[in-house]
């Protein structure tokens, strides 16, 4: 488990387009907070199953901090199942299992957001020799 917390202020800042003073402000692409939370499971015949929940609290992506440009607080899921047996190892893995609907990036300039990987599903095979 993870958590962390960021109080970040830009000291001196005039924004260069306009020549605003945003001193004072949050600084962008800074969420407040992060946290993460995994567990891992070994099971009996080479199997093992995992789950962890990631959150992430709003990110403005302006330095004057519009909320047209922030991401709300948001949190995704993930499990897996594995199964290993020698040299071999099987792994499904589903990612963003709510299927949260948000920005990764928001580039204000030309109102253009980066949206995050949908819900998906992952298999691998592997063997090591």
């Amino acid at each position: 488990a993870t958590l962390a917390a960021t109080d970040v202020t830009l000291r001196r800042f005039i924004e260069p387009l306009s020549g605003w003073d945003l001193s004072g402000h949050r600084a962008p692409f800074t969420p407040r907070w992060t946290g993460r939370l995994a567990a891992e499971q070994q099971l009996p015949h080479g199997f093992f199953i995992a789950a962890e929940v990631a959150a992430l609290g709003s990110t403005p992506f302006d330095e004057r901090g519009d909320p047209a440009f922030t991401t709300g607080a948001h949190a995704t899921t993930a499990a897996s199942i594995a199964w290993q047996h020698g040299s071999w190892r099987l792994v499904a893995r589903g990612d963003n299992l709510a299927d949260d609907h948000h920005a990764t990036l928001i580039i204000p300039g030309v109102r253009h957001a980066v949206p995050a990987t949908p819900r998906h599903f992952t298999f691998e095979v592997t063997r090591r020799w």
